[in-house]
């Protein structure tokens, strides 16, 4: 049998692009409002997606998207800790 190595390495956490199906990790994603019901003039119901930069900006994306729900978030700083 062969041996089952294992790392200790995290897997950094991915989420597909609505728009290009691409995977990007949590720092690089966007989460865009769209509009429930765009085929109703009256609807204001959102629900957010996500989406990557690239799409978020694209000219023929922008007509779905209202607004930006969340900011794609930075990766926490690890303080080190000094043994006396």
């Amino acid at each position: 049998m062969a041996k089952k190595t294992t790392t200790n390495k995290r897997i950094p956490r991915t989420t597909v692009c609505t728009f290009c199906l691409d995977d990007f990790t949590q720092d690089k994603i966007w989460w865009v409002d769209m509009i429930m019901h765009r085929s109703d003039p009256n609807c204001t119901a959102r629900y957010a997606v996500p989406s990557c930069e690239k799409c978020k900006d694209h000219k023929d994306n922008s007509w779905m998207i209202v607004g930006i729900h969340e900011e794609p978030k930075q990766p926490k700083v690890k303080k080190t800790k000094i043994k006396e």
